[in-house]
């Protein structure tokens, strides 16, 4: 085989890398001469009294396919003044762009899926057998998605008032922590909660499987309230009135407080989840095996009763008192809503629900341990907005609704890069007004009776500088310039 393999001189991996190569350059050679058709035709039917050809320009973009480098016509628009590209305004490609969006997008699934940013890079840079684009490229593209969703999901709050009606909602929550870099604390604890409508058959042969039907994430920002983040948004999906909600974690209080934020529901329970309960139980009766089986038998048979008095005994004998501290807190949790510990659908069909259809819930630990291999793995640590970021770029490739956010990160990038040289030449301009018109030796503006609207003016050409940037702060310079006015 080796010499027959030896005639050929080439092998499939080879084979198949240098055709998608070659592939690669007919189409950047096929997208170049489209692009030149269009640039001809737009400059054969343009308005010739509005826009003057002023010449060629050349432009680099970095595709899935390859660089990719085109000539178009630059022209003076008379009506504005301003120099314009007709064939990357009528193509919509912004000043600037170095990626296009198709890149930009895989740039982000890979940042977001990956081990890593820089893992990221490797693996377009294996793929491509070339340079692609930037570790920190790529971080910054998944850095403006974060804020994307961060942004849409602030807009939604402000409207609470969904009308999608299901019998009912299940809530899992749990949180995941972090290691911080360059912060005051050196870890930080992320709340995630998971709402879904139920289970459905995973299609395809083999094993039953379940997946979650229409689940969401929701991952509030730093020192947001998780319940009063998450609930607005559920609300602005969902009418609760006729509706039950299950919320389902562990011991901490904060997952307990979400029975306060859905009062209107038509019925609200919390079941502290098994999966934690159980290895409480586990770690706590570990010296006294016939207490714990004794234990998971009453949780196993939704016995609230006898699990507290196993408890109850167990704490009596335990002579480690570390462990005799852990059972007693865990029975006094316990005691305070017995009815925790049982399972939700033995609860529902006691009040008369139908259950069938319904599974055991749990959802929260599997998913946090999806998250946790993306933000914890290989001692990463994080910036407090760079770890928010990734954490909400998660939650949407996970709803399957990362590829519109991905899709218009380059568009809205390159849109507020076109803000900050407008808030340039304002700050540039605003600087010229004030050398120019303002006297300070005079004590004022040339002109007592026009001092007034030329500060007004300069005022308002700074503060469009601050709004263009979307920022709260102003920058040195523009601080300076606001000093010297009156």
């Amino acid at each position: 085989m080796i010499q027959i393999r030896d005639l050929l001189k080439i092998s499939f991996r080879e084979l198949e890398i240098n055709l998608f190569q070659e592939l690669g350059k007919t189409y950047l050679e096929v997208l170049k001469n489209v692009l030149k058709a269009l640039d001809e035709l737009l400059m054969e039917e343009r308005d010739k009294e509005r826009y003057e050809t002023r010449g060629i320009r050349s432009r680099q973009i970095e595709t899935l396919f390859g660089t990719l480098e085109y000539k178009r016509r630059y022209y003076l628009d008379v009506k504005t003044g301003t120099y314009v590209c007709l064939l990357d305004q009528a193509l919509g490609i912004e000043k600037k762009i170095k990626v296009s969006p198709g890149l930009s997008e895989l740039a982000v699934y890979k940042g977001v899926k990956g081990a890593s940013y820089r893992e990221a890079q490797e693996q377009l840079e294996s793929f491509y057998q070339r340079p692609v684009i930037s570790h920190e490229t790529i971080r910054q593209r998944v850095l403006d998605t974060g804020e994307l969703i961060f942004r849409e999901e602030r807009c939604r709050q402000e409207h609470p008032a969904g009308e999608r009606r299901v019998p009912i909602l299940f809530l899992e929550a749990d949180g995941i922590w972090a290691s911080l870099q360059r912060e005051s604390k050196s870890k930080v604890e992320k709340h995630i909660i998971i709402s879904h409508e139920g289970w459905q058959k995973r299609s395809g042969g083999g094993a039953v499987e379940y997946e979650l039907v229409n689940s969401k994430y929701y991952t509030p920002g730093e020192g947001a309230d998780p319940w009063e983040y998450a609930s607005r948004l559920i609300y602005s999906t969902y009418e609760l009135k006729d509706t039950i909600v299950v919320i389902n974690g562990d011991r901490s209080q904060w997952i307990r407080r979400g029975l306060e934020y859905f009062s209107d529901a038509a019925l609200v329970l919390y079941q502290m989840d098994r999966f934690h309960l159980i290895k409480e139980l586990r770690t706590g009766l570990r010296k006294q095996p016939e207490k714990l089986e004794e234990a998971l038998t009453a949780l196993r048979e939704d016995d609230a009763s006898r699990l507290l008095a196993a408890l109850a005994e167990a704490e009596v004998r335990e002579k480690d008192q570390k462990l005799k501290r852990s059972i007693r807190a865990l029975r006094n949790d316990i005691l305070s809503d017995p009815e925790v510990v049982r399972d939700y659908r033995a609860r529902l069909r006691e009040n008369g629900y139908n259950i069938s259809g319904l599974r055991g819930m749990g959802a929260a630990e599997s998913n946090m341990d999806r998250f946790a291999n993306r933000v914890k793995k290989r001692g990463q640590s994080w910036r407090r907005y760079g770890l928010q970021a990734i954490i909400s770029a998660l939650g949407k490739y996970y709803e399957g609704l990362l590829k519109p956010y991905a899709q218009q990160v380059a568009r809205l990038k390159e849109k507020v890069n076109a803000l900050a040289d407008t808030a340039k030449v304002s700050v540039e301009l605003a600087e010229r007004v004030l050398n120019n018109v303002y006297h300070p030796k005079q004590g004022g503006f040339a002109g007592q009776e026009n001092g007034a609207w030329q500060f007004i003016w300069l005022k308002s050409i700074l503060c469009a500088t601050e709004s263009a940037r979307d920022s709260t702060e102003l920058t040195k310079k523009e601080t300076k310039l606001l000093e010297r006015v009156p």
